[in-house]
């Protein structure tokens, strides 16, 4: 649904099988070592620096009782969802990286218990669609440009917006 409503019908071209099948075979014990090196090698140098920062800085912004003015400016924008304020700290660290969610189960999941089934899904939904993996949206900025980077965050944001707004509507 989300590719029909930006893209329009695919090309009929797009939908017809492959004439000719990759030749598949078992992978050498070097080639998955390798692979796994490499897998192991980006996470190491692009996936676990941006977590240790983001913990670095959402320590130092808790410490300072930044969590809680921040909390108190977003609310705003969760109402619009019928959410409380405090979730949306949990929406907006997703942004940065998904497992931000989880301060939803903080002080021993308080805020958790009290979100209604809706709330939850909305509040999850929201967390875990407003935003690409910021490392796939870096490829593709590496790959295509700012501009495609920026259209591809700006579609799936307006996208996810829109969408638990109306099923917040609907439901909540």
């Amino acid at each position: 649904m989300h590719t029909r409503l930006w893209h329009g019908a695919l090309a009929r071209r797009a939908a017809l099988p492959l004439h000719e099948r990759a030749y598949l075979q078992v992978p050498s014990g070097r080639a998955v070592l390798w692979r796994v090196g490499a897998v192991i090698e980006q996470f190491l140098l692009q996936a676990m620096p941006i977590f240790l920062v983001l913990c670095f800085v959402s320590a130092l912004i808790e410490h300072a009782g930044g969590m809680t003015a921040l909390s108190r400016v977003l609310g705003a924008g969760v109402r619009l969802f019928h959410l409380p304020e405090e979730a949306s700290l949990a929406v907006v660290l997703s942004v940065l990286r998904k497992d931000g969610m989880l301060l939803l189960n903080t002080s021993n999941g308080v805020l958790l218990r009290s979100l209604s089934a809706g709330q939850l899904f909305v509040t999850v939904y929201l967390a875990s669609t407003l935003t690409p993996c910021l490392v796939t949206l870096a490829a593709v900025r590496r790959e295509l440009g700012w501009r495609a980077a920026g259209a591809v965050a700006g579609r799936q944001a307006l996208t996810s917006v829109v969408s638990a707004w109306l099923f917040s509507q609907l439901v909540l």
